[in-house]
């Protein structure tokens, strides 16, 4: 029988959502008791983590924290130690030499020595004398080098004397041993031209005599050269008489080229000739980019002088 008329199925989803509201409203002070006593927990946790480790930093943290930075310290002088222990040595300069052109000119020659293995130096120079001054010029020094800077044909009115010279703007750049390993293999690996048949006369040319340096240079290394330059120096008893520029243009490797400079003015009747590589190896720009090989050196030091010398 019937006794609600067909509705006894509502009423029982109405009972059973009252039965669930009820259940959460009871439950809700429960749950909320539940995460008070969880957060209560974590608080205490980590004041308890914060008051262990504070006691823990007074007891022992302290002193290692100033031994830490007494390390510091201690690195940072053995790191300028080091520093200092390899930084660039000055340059040496020798004495400077003038050579009449006997024509009102000059030539001006003196010795530059870097004493540094791990550095190689680009400058400006300039020649002094009682008579005048040259004008301001570019230069540079290879690792562990010794080589002469020059000015010729420099025109005074009288002889110059007291020569000097002055090396200003110095920049020093350091090798990259992660590209160079060994820089004396290095430098002779670009330094290996060989010398032949050299002889020195004096010749007749349009009447007049001049001094003619004749030679056979090759290019004993793996680098070609757009243009090639060797301070030709003249010497007789271990004393240079004369010096002048030869350029070779296109020196490619295991070439070898005759070669003939001559001299006008005061020359010296005998001598010995004398033939120092004028190149800045460290310049990408002078290297001939020969086909099918890849001949250069790529390094980090790209900032280089643009003068010959």
């Amino acid at each position: 029988m019937d006794l609600f008329g067909g509705q006894q199925e509502s009423l029982s989803e109405v009972e059973s959502g009252y039965r669930r509201d009820l259940a959460i409203t009871n439950a809700r002070p429960l749950f909320k008791r539940v995460i008070l006593i969880v957060w209560s927990v974590i608080d205490i946790i980590l004041v308890g983590l914060f008051v262990g480790y504070l006691v823990y930093y007074l007891a022992f943290g302290g002193f290692q924290d100033r031994q830490a930075i007494a390390r510091a310290g201690l690195n940072t002088y053995t790191q300028s130690e080091v520093g200092f222990a390899h930084r660039a040595s000055s340059l040496l300069t020798g004495s400077v030499q003038s050579f009449s052109n006997g024509d009102g000119s000059y030539d001006f020659l003196v010795e530059v020595e870097n004493p540094n293995t791990d550095w190689w130096a680009s400058f400006d120079y300039q020649f002094t004398s009682s008579a005048g001054e040259t004008d301001l010029m570019e230069g540079f020094i290879l690792p562990s080098e010794v080589r002469p800077i020059v000015a010729l044909g420099v025109d005074f009115d009288r002889n110059p004397s007291s020569d000097n010279v002055l090396i200003t703007n110095i920049e020093w750049h350091r090798i990259d041993h992660g590209e160079i390993l060994d820089s004396a293999i290095w430098m002779a690996d670009h330094n290996a031209f060989t010398l032949e048949t050299a002889r020195y006369e004096q010749v007749t040319l349009a009447d007049d005599q001049i001094g003619s340096a004749q030679f056979e240079l090759t290019n004993d290394s793996p680098y070609g050269y757009y243009s090639a330059q060797f301070l030709v120096q003249l010497e007789r008893g271990g004393r240079i008489d004369a010096v002048n520029i030869a350029s070779i243009a296109g020196f490619e490797p295991d070439e070898t080229r005759a070669v003939t400079v001559n001299f006008f003015g005061a020359f010296p009747s005998t001598a010995t000739i004398n033939l120092i590589p004028m190149m800045n190896y460290f310049d990408e720009d002078i290297y001939l980019d020969l086909e099918g090989d890849d001949l250069f050196d790529y390094r980090d030091e790209i900032d280089t002088s643009e003068g010959l010398f």
